[in-house]
């Protein structure tokens, strides 16, 4: 570059980098006062869906540790995948803030019955296996 475009490519460049150096500035001077970054946003809604079929054995260990949560979610949805073990009355008996179980009339795989339960949930949600143990956090 030669001309009057670098010295146009210079300023430009000089002017860009002073923005950024006094937006910095202003950042770091926020953050050592302890205010917030940015705006303050608000929570997401989320729901936990959990596919099921013969799962009576893990299940218990899954529902624990989803509504044990420390932010927990608004909705815990179990979608029975025609169940032919007790897990029904599992969840009708022990867990009575889960929402009522989706029962499928036909056996599909696990995929397909979270898939049904997210299209009647309006919010954000979060697929887990009846495998998940006791110690895993959800994000």
């Amino acid at each position: 570059l030669t001309g009057p475009f670098a010295w146009a490519v210079g300023i430009v460049y000089i002017c860009y980098d002073t923005w950024l150096l006094s937006h910095m500035v202003r950042a770091s001077r926020r953050a050592i006062r302890g205010e917030p970054a940015g705006p303050a946003t608000a929570r997401a809604s989320i729901a936990v869906l959990i596919a099921a079929r013969n799962e009576e054995a893990a299940l218990p260990a899954t529902l624990d540790a989803v509504l044990s949560q420390t932010d927990p979610a608004e909705q815990v949805i179990v979608i029975d995948d025609g169940s032919t073990d007790g897990t029904l009355a599992l969840l009708r008996s022990r867990y009575p803030r889960v929402r009522t179980p989706i029962r499928s009339r036909t056996t599909f795989s696990k995929a397909t019955a979270r898939a049904s339960g997210s299209n009647r949930t309006a919010t954000r949600s979060i697929p887990i296996s009846p495998r998940t143990t006791a110690t895993t956090a959800l994000p």
